[in-house]
């Protein structure tokens, strides 16, 4: 315990294995003060993630009763987003238990990212009539589309198989981080040619 006002060096080692980040504490206070911010931040992403839910189940139910492919495209884009949010703020470690963790917690959060953008694209083509209205844009975009669902596939197989700190899964990460911006550049300026022309 400390004193009022009393202070204390405090040396930590860290080692990563699975995260790409560690979250470390800054600040030591009360018990009581650190439950009420957990409780706060807690409630704050349950909302987020309620919304979420919320959205995935009524695009599910449009694309099931519609037959449109938009709607499901956008629901898997709200499962990636729900992936990554469990990911990216721990609360995968307190709903997913098991086995079943451990394989999740090999997933690395640029394939929840990668495949966000992958079906982010998928709707976009789709809601734009990109096949139709741009036709060199589509082509582009369907044929990056494809390579981004290769790569992240191959980064999610690599992570379940090889060391965190293997070469090979670095430079898989390294490829698919700088082709995922590479697809956000590529999507906003189809968005500006849209706007503009």
């Amino acid at each position: 315990k400390f004193k009022a006002n009393e202070t204390k060096v405090l040396l930590v080692k860290i080692e990563r294995t699975i995260a790409n980040s560690i979250y470390t504490p800054i600040d030591i206070s009360s018990t009581n003060d650190s439950l009420l911010y957990e409780i706060k931040f807690s409630y704050l992403i349950g909302k987020y993630i309620g919304y979420f839910l919320l959205a995935l189940v009524i695009n599910v139910l449009l694309g099931i009763s519609l037959r449109n492919n938009l709607h499901l495209f956008h629901g898997c884009y709200i499962i990636m987003i729900l992936g990554l949010t469990l990911n990216d703020f721990h609360f995968d470690a307190l709903e997913l238990h098991g086995d079943f963790f451990r394989y999740w917690s090999y997933i690395n959060e640029l394939f929840f990212i990668s495949m966000a953008l992958f079906f982010f694209i998928r709707v976009f083509m789709v809601f734009t009539d990109q096949k139709l209205h741009f036709p060199r844009s589509y082509k582009f975009l369907s044929i990056y589309n494809n390579i981004l669902l290769i790569v992240s596939c191959i980064l999610f197989v690599s992570f379940q198989v090889l060391s965190y700190k293997s070469p090979i899964n670095l430079f898989i990460s390294e490829f698919v981080f700088y082709y995922t911006v590479f697809g956000f550049v590529f999507v906003i300026s189809s968005l500006l040619q849209g706007v503009y022309f």
